[in-house]
């Protein structure tokens, strides 16, 4: 799954949860995206908790989707 596919999964079930009376703070959905992210975005983990004040999950999935978008071009560069 990529990063897009992953959080809109991860959006849904917390939205569902919050259908259904349970809502899930925003501080527990960033560490849950974190939480199951593959490991070729764990070196993103340490940027995305450190952060003061932390990071919204709208702006902890634009850092993922901006990492991916990185490693997309730099693979492209790299075949060339």
């Amino acid at each position: 799954m990529d990063i897009k596919q992953y959080t809109r999964r991860l959006k849904q079930l917390a939205d569902a949860l919050r259908d259904i009376g349970q809502p899930v703070r925003e501080t527990s959905q960033v560490l849950n995206m974190l939480r199951d992210l593959s490991s070729k975005y764990r070196h993103a983990i340490p940027a995305i908790t450190v952060r003061q004040p932390p990071h919204t999950f709208l702006s902890a999935r634009s850092y993922l989707l901006l990492e991916e978008q990185y490693d997309k071009e730099h693979a492209k560069t790299t075949a060339q």
